[in-house]
């Protein structure tokens, strides 16, 4: 239960030292896969509300990916997800769930990866699974998607620093881990931008360095957002980037 003196809500991201947190109705996460602190380990994004419908909170997303209450209403939504679509091959899925064209996605290479595992050809339609088989497909999207646990707080348990920004409403604590970055920098707030340009299409590795490539990405999306183009992710970056 939340205590009474908090200023934010379940599903909020807020930023402390430098690192995105979000809050539970019974933790603090912090850290870890985007997978992982969004209890969303099918990356499913907001877009059209579907995943509101599956559980996920209404409103709320981090780094353009929904958020779940918890990881069990996370994974049940990738079964929905698919359910919903039971008349398409899995191939036909996973050019809908990973498009060609986003980011660095292969939709071919992973649809083979999933009937591979579940030992049927990628033709197989999806309503033709058994609840076992949709679980198994939801457990690989999962794995191919990356759930590497960061650390998590029960409300018990809170740092002081953490506990702070969540009962004191002077406190800055939105938009969540923005600072000025740019080449060399390294950490969360590194990863959330390369997550925000692949997410645009831009190809780069989410490893949280600021090498050339990130900052190439960087200034081919302030040309294409008719910013100034100088390689460092600043407030007009950063609000370009979460449009």
């Amino acid at each position: 239960m939340l205590h009474p003196d908090f200023v934010l809500q379940p599903g909020d991201v807020f930023s402390v030292q430098g690192k995105t947190h979000i809050l539970y109705d019974n933790e603090v996460k912090t850290g870890g896969s985007l997978a992982w602190i969004s209890n969303n380990p099918g990356n499913i994004r907001p877009a059209g509300h579907e995943a509101e419908r599956y559980g996920a909170y209404v409103g709320k997303q981090h780094a353009n990916f929904a958020i779940f209450p918890d990881a069990q209403t996370g994974f049940n939504a990738i079964k929905s997800f698919l359910s919903a679509r039971s008349s398409k091959s899995i191939t036909q899925i996973m050019e809908i769930y990973a498009p060609r064209g986003d980011g660095n996605n292969d939709p071919d290479a992973y649809a083979s990866t999933i009937a591979k595992r579940l030992g049927v050809p990628v033709s197989t339609i999806v309503g033709s699974l058994s609840d076992d088989q949709l679980t198994t497909f939801a457990s690989e999207i999962k794995r191919v998607e990356g759930w590497i646990p960061g650390t998590s707080y029960g409300l018990d348990a809170l740092p002081d620093e953490v506990w702070q920004v969540l009962t004191d409403p002077t406190t800055p604590n939105q938009p969540a881990n923005r600072p000025i970055i740019r080449r060399g920098d390294t950490g969360e707030a590194v990863r959330l931008v390369q997550s925000l340009l692949q997410a645009k299409g831009y190809d780069l590795e989410i490893d949280g360095i600021f090498g050339p490539a990130t900052e190439a990405a960087v200034k081919a999306f302030q040309k294409a957002a008719n910013l100034s183009v100088d390689g460092i992710v600043g407030p007009h970056t950063w609000s370009a980037l979460s449009q």
